[in-house]
C-alpha cells in the first residue's frame, strides 16, 4: 500500500490520506519518551532519573497521543515536496479524522488543504469583443485644472458669512425640553457642507457670522446613519467661534510653474494634462479589453473557488481598510476581521471572488498561450518609467527593495497578453462615452 495518495475533493479541495509505519510511531515514541525521561521532575526522584515505568504509568497515554503528532508531522515534512496538488498559497493541511487512537501496528490520517482550481479552458479566440469609445474633450482639462486650482487653494480667516466648503470651528450644545443644555461639540472643526458630523448640523449654520450664536431645530431621516436619532428632531444651539475660506490660485504661468518647475506657462500645464489623460485612455482600453475577454471565458468555465483564499483576501482587505481609516496596530489587533457566515464577510467576499476567478482565468490563458517575459524585455518596460539620464541598474536595485519587480513583470505580461487577445479576437467600437463615465468603467 502506498505510503501516501490525493484525491480531490469538493470545493477546489484535495484529500491527502497519509500511512504511518509501526516503526515510525514506534520510534517517534521512544525519541518522546527520552526527552521527557531527561526533563521530568516528579517528588521522590531527581530530575532526569524517573524510571520508564513510573513516568509510563503517570504519562504514558499522553505521551503517545503527542508521539503520535510528532510523527506524522514528520512524515508530512518528509512527503510535501512530493504532493500534487499542492495546497495554495495560505491553505494549511487539516486533519479530518473525528477520532484519533494510538495504534502501535500503524496508522491513517486524512487530511485536507485547498487547491488550486481545476479546470480547462477550450475556446481562447473567436470572441467578439465590444469595447466604449471616448476622446478628451476641452471641458476635461479644465475641470482636470479646477481640481489641481482646489488641490493647491490656500484658506484665508474670514468673519463671514459662512458658506459652502468653508471650514468652520464650533461650539454646540443639545437643548432638552426642560431646556438644560449639554455640550455636544467645543471648538470642532467642520467642513461645512459635508454632513459628516454626528449631528450632521452643518447645513443649518450656513450665513453665520463670526462670533454669532444660532439656536433652531434638526429634524433627521427614519433612516438616518445614527440609530438613536433616527426619526427624531433636536433642538441645538451652535456658536461660531472662527472660520476659513478657500481662496483659490489664479490660473497663470506661476501656477503652473508651482504644479510641476518642468512647466514654464499654462499652455504647457494644459498639453501635458491632455497627454496624460490620452495615455489614460489607451491604458483603460487595455484593462478593457483583458477584462472582457476573461468574462467571455468566464461564461464557458465552472470552477469553485478556494475557501482559504477568499478568508485571506477578506483579511488583508479588513487590515488595509483599517489602515485607511487611522487604526494603528494596536487598535487594529483588537479589531478582527468578519468570519465566514458574517453578512460583512459575505458582502465582502463576493466581489473578491469574482476578482480571484479572474487571476485564475487570466494565468489558464498565459500558460496556454506560452506568454514568457524576458529580463531584456522587463528591463525595457522600467526605461519607459525613466525620466532621461536615470540609471537602469540603481532603478532595478530600488524596485526589488520594494518588492515591486513582479508587479512590472505582471505589467509586461498583460502587454503581451492583450496583444495577443487583440491578435486572435474581434474588438468593435461600442458606445460613445464621457471621459469620466469612461475611466470609472470597472468591466
Amino acid at each position: 500500500m502506498d505510503r501516501f495518495e490525493v484525491q480531490l475533493g469538493p470545493e477546489s479541495s484535495a484529500i491527502l490520506t497519509l500511512r504511518l509505519s509501526a516503526d515510525e510511531l514506534a520510534k517517534s515514541f521512544e525519541t518522546l519518551l527520552a526527552k521527557y525521561q531527561k526533563e521530568a521532575q516528579i517528588k521522590g526522584f531527581r530530575k532526569g532519573k524517573v524510571p520508564r515505568n513510573v513516568l509510563m504509568q503517570k504519562y504514558g497515554e499522553g505521551i503517545r497521543h503527542e508521539s503520535m503528532f510528532d510523527a506524522l508531522e514528520a512524515a508530512y515534512k518528509e512527503i510535501e515536496p512530493q504532493i500534487e496538488p499542492k495546497p495554495i498559497y495560505g491553505s494549511q493541511p487539516q486533519l479530518q479524522n473525528e477520532k484519533l487512537e494510538y495504534n502501535a501496528e500503524g496508522m491513517e490520517f486524512q487530511l485536507t488543504y485547498d487547491v488550486e482550481p481545476q479546470f480547462e479552458v477550450e475556446k481562447l479566440e473567436g470572441f467578439e469583443l465590444s469595447l466604449p469609445k471616448t476622446s478628451v474633450e476641452e471641458h476635461d482639462i479644465v475641470s482636470q485644472i479646477e481640481r489641481l486650482q482646489t488641490q493647491n487653494a490656500m484658506f484665508m480667516d474670514s468673519e463671514g458669512p459662512l458658506t459652502k466648503d468653508a471650514h468652520a470651528w464650533v461650539d454646540a450644545w443639545e437643548i432638552d425640553a426642560e431646556g438644560v443644555k449639554t455640550q455636544i461639540e467645543e471648538d470642532e472643526r467642520m467642513v461645512v457642507g459635508s454632513e459628516t458630523g454626528l449631528y450632521a448640523f452643518d447645513g443649518n449654520i450656513l450665513g453665520m457670522m463670526v462670533g454669532e450664536t444660532r439656536e433652531f431645530e434638526k429634524s433627521y431621516a427614519d433612516d438616518y446613519r445614527v440609530a438613536e436619532f433616527a426619526g427624531k428632531t433636536k433642538k441645538l444651539e451652535v456658536k461660531l467661534n472662527k472660520m476659513q475660506i478657500r481662496e483659490l490660485p489664479e490660473l497663470d504661468d506661476e501656477f503652473a510653474q508651482d504644479i510641476n518647475e518642468d512647466y514654464k506657462t499654462l499652455d504647457d500645464l494644459k498639453k501635458a494634462i491632455r497627454e496624460n489623460m490620452e495615455k489614460a485612455v489607451v491604458q483603460q482600453t487595455d484593462m478593457l479589453t483583458l477584462t472582457r475577454f476573461i468574462d467571455e471565458i468566464a461564461k464557458t468555465v465552472s470552477f469553485d473557488i478556494p475557501k482559504s483564499l477568499v478568508r485571506l483576501n477578506v483579511e488583508a482587505q479588513w487590515n488595509q481598510m483599517l489602515q485607511q481609516y487611522g487604526f494603528d496596530k494596536e487598535m487594529a489587533a483588537k479589531m478582527s476581521a468578519p468570519k465566514e457566515g458574517d453578512e460583512m464577510f459575505e458582502e465582502m467576499a463576493t466581489p473578491l471572488r469574482e476578482q480571484i476567478r479572474a487571476t485564475f482565468i487570466r494565468q489558464k490563458v498565459v500558460d496556454a498561450w506560452e506568454i514568457k517575459v524576458s529580463a531584456e524585455e522587463r528591463d525595457e518596460h522600467i526605461k519607459s518609467y525613466l525620466k532621461e539620464g536615470a540609471d537602469l541598474e540603481e532603478a532595478k536595485k530600488e524596485l526589488a527593495q520594494a518588492q515591486q519587480l513582479g508587479r512590472i513583470m505582471g505589467e509586461v505580461e498583460d502587454k503581451k497578453l492583450i496583444a495577443k487577445i487583440r491578435e486572435l479576437n474581434t474588438l468593435s467600437e461600442g458606445e460613445a462615452l464621457g471621459f469620466e463615465e469612461f475611466m470609472g468603467l470597472t468591466a
